[in-house]
């Protein structure tokens, strides 16, 4: 997220006033972990530089004013006064190197660290790619194995759609041919329920006629026996 150059100067300036150590680690905690490394180290570094001419501007206020007033009277002294502040200025300049200094290195320190830091992330990063690259090839093999067995199946699909439209009309044509032989039945049995009632009737005709014959056997017997009776009768009454 965008950070802007007064909120690094007003956490900086604050940081200062409460003695806290000034980093851009600590600045950047600060602002809740928002904005860029260089982004911060840039406004902060502009922010000493300014931080640096205000001390040094102070300082030549803060000059003695018998300094000023003695002149040429006192030109010794003056130069004694000036030398004295010459190296007090000298000893300024250099705490101010040594602070910028120490502030530059931490800032190095700091920037091989956020380096480290993406570095270390960026070896992460590349693991992961390594092995989503390596999930994806599998993937794309399994997708592409799939989509051959897929037309495997759909090849064998259609076969069967075939097959069963073909069993379809074979099972069609039975079942004409069964209810066609079903009818042929259902008229087969009529006809031999006919047959068996003809048959039935003849049956009881020759019974009939069976016992009518019998009948008439019995008959022709009983007229055969009484012929022979009446024969022996006039066999026996006729003179020898």
């Amino acid at each position: 997220m965008h950070i802007t150059k007064e909120e690094v100067f007003l956490l900086a300036q604050q940081f200062k006033e409460q003695d806290r150590k000034i980093t851009v680690s600590s600045i950047r905690a600060a602002l809740g972990n928002r904005g860029s490394f260089s982004t911060i180290s840039n406004h902060l570094r502009e922010w000493r530089k300014e931080d640096r001419e205000n001390l040094s501007a102070a300082s030549d206020e803060e000059i003695p004013d018998p300094i000023r007033e003695l002149g040429s009277q006192m030109v010794r002294a003056v130069w004694k006064a000036a030398s004295n502040w010459s190296q007090q200025e000298i000893r300024a300049i250099k705490k101010v190197t040594a602070e910028q200094t120490k502030e530059f290195e931490e800032e190095v320190r700091e920037a091989f660290q956020e380096l480290e830091a993406l570095q270390e992330k960026n070896s992460k990063l590349e693991e992961e790619l390594t092995t989503v690259s390596s999930e994806r090839n599998q993937l794309t093999q399994e997708a592409y194995s799939h989509s051959q067995v897929l037309g495997q199946l759909r090849g064998e699909l259609e076969g069967a759609k075939t097959r069963c439209s073909d069993l379809e009309k074979h099972i069609q044509s039975l079942s004409e041919r069964v209810t066609q032989e079903t009818a042929r039945a259902a008229t087969a049995e009529a006809q031999l329920s006919r047959v068996e009632n003809d048959l039935e009737r003849e049956r009881s005709r020759s019974q009939d006629l069976s016992d009518k014959l019998t009948k008439e056997a019995r008959e022709a017997a009983m007229y055969r026996e009484q012929v022979a009776q009446l024969q022996k009768t006039s066999s026996e009454r006729s003179p020898i």
